[in-house]
């Protein structure tokens, strides 16, 4: 890092300074000097090398306080859109106080720029502890004309641990919202709440029928968040076992002991699922025949099988899985 820091001390201008930086943000920078070397470089005429003297600066964290002042000028008065995002999002990782750094979000949440709010919505999501002084704005943005900043505000909200106030006034008409997305995320936030079931449970239909793969995926994943609840769904469920994704069918086994008991009709399926090359599918069908107990006996040699499965987690479960189903 010494040398490195050394070497764009040595710079000309006009020189080039991107592959000097690059080296810095590869190696993890550490040293206030490497801070000092940096800030210059955010006044650099090429994009590329402000961009990655910023990356730099965020990398180091709170030892590049000296740049804070710098980095709020960029992101307040930058006509360039993105020079103002890499700006924040340095500024969001050396001010962990968040003197500065929730003023300048605030005001990104403000703006009239679609790009700074979705930004600053995403620092929303990723910062600990979660910054409640700025829900007024995370509910602003929920009514936003952009779907992405809309979507992205759904996801701030849900890290604020809405009351049921909240979730009812600004989230529950999301339910209904033209975006599938959208409605997704409303309803495992209602659903993680117990609240407008029926009409969660509408869009989890719809979710699980979806032509998109992700859409199918969620809608399970928070189906079998529901657990009984969402007991109508298991026929949906089931169906999905044979999808054509893989992703999707592990949602599928990890959502069908939780839904509830899975059925007999099923058995076949996952004695099958048990010489899945994926470890995680093999678990989570050893995991939904042990849910079936004494039902699912006719898995008892193939499970006897994997006793020595290269993977612990199997292993672990198969000897569980054997004892409930033979009643040890």
């Amino acid at each position: 890092e010494g040398a490195l820091v050394e070497a764009l001390g040595k710079l000309k201008p006009g020189d080039k300074a991107q592959q000097i930086l690059q080296a810095l943000t590869v190696i993890g920078p550490q040293k206030p000097e490497t801070a000092h070397a940096a800030i210059p470089l955010l006044k650099h005429s090429e994009f590329t090398t402000r961009w990655t003297a910023m990356l730099v600066l965020q990398a180091l964290g709170p030892v590049a306080k000296e740049a804070i002042p710098e980095l709020v000028k960029i992101a307040r008065e930058s006509e360039d859109k993105s020079d103002s995002v890499f700006a924040l999002n340095a500024l969001v990782a050396i001010d962990q106080e968040r003197k500065t750094a929730l003023p300048v979000l605030r005001e990104f949440l403000q703006s009239t720029d679609s790009h700074k709010r979705y930004a600053a919505l995403v620092h929303a999501v990723m910062m600990e502890p979660q910054p409640s002084e700025l829900l007024p704005e995370i509910l602003a943005c929920l009514k936003d004309r952009e779907k992405l900043v809309r979507s992205e505000a759904l996801d701030a909200l849900s890290w604020q641990d809405p009351d049921a106030k909240v979730l009812k006034q600004h989230v529950a008409p999301f339910l209904k919202d033209e975006d599938f997305e959208c409605r997704c995320k409303a309803a495992k936030m209602l659903a993680k709440a117990g609240l407008a079931l029926d009409e969660v449970l509408v869009v989890l239909r719809d979710g699980i029928k979806h032509e998109q793969r992700w859409a199918r995926e969620r809608s399970i994943e928070v189906a079998g968040e529901l657990g009984e609840k969402a007991k109508e769904l298991l026929p949906l469920v089931i169906e999905r076992l044979d999808d054509q994704d893989e992703a999707v069918r592990s949602a599928a086994l990890s959502a069908l002991r939780k839904i509830g008991k899975p059925p007999a009709e099923v058995l076949p399926k996952l004695i099958g699922f048990l010489k899945a090359e994926n470890y995680f599918i093999r678990w989570m069908a050893v995991q939904a025949l042990e849910a079936m107990g004494p039902t699912a006996k006719e898995a008892v040699p193939a499970l006897q099988g994997l006793k020595d499965d290269p993977n612990k987690l199997v292993r672990l479960y198969v000897k569980s899985a054997l004892e409930k189903i033979e009643g040890k």
